[in-house]
């Protein structure tokens, strides 16, 4: 039986316009029933933008190995099987396998 296989990838930047346009629409009605239940006083500012700034780097790390550790586990792939870097002309950040799954 012959296999019809297609490759289905996107370049990270047309996933990055993707997401955009998925994300915005969502941020936005987040965002309104956040005002509609805690109105405006809910957006002064907590924690000092030094914090945030942390808090996104490190959880922009976790994420990229949470997919790691899923391949890991789920693909029977050894760590070193994994590429982790930063993608500097689209500013993303990546895990992908070096090898087909």
């Amino acid at each position: 039986m012959m296999e019809n296989k297609h490759d289905l990838s996107i370049s990270m930047a047309r996933a990055n316009i993707i997401v955009l346009f998925i994300s915005i629409p969502v941020v936005i009605l987040q965002f309104v029933i956040f005002i509609g239940l805690h109105g405006t006083e809910g957006l002064k500012p907590v924690w000092s933008s030094a914090f945030l700034i942390v808090a996104v780097l490190l959880g922009i790390v976790i994420h990229e190995l949470i997919h790691g550790i899923s391949w890991v586990i789920f693909g029977h792939k050894p760590f070193s099987a994994i590429k982790f870097g930063f993608q500097w002309k689209t500013f993303t950040p990546y895990a992908h396998l070096k090898e087909p799954v």
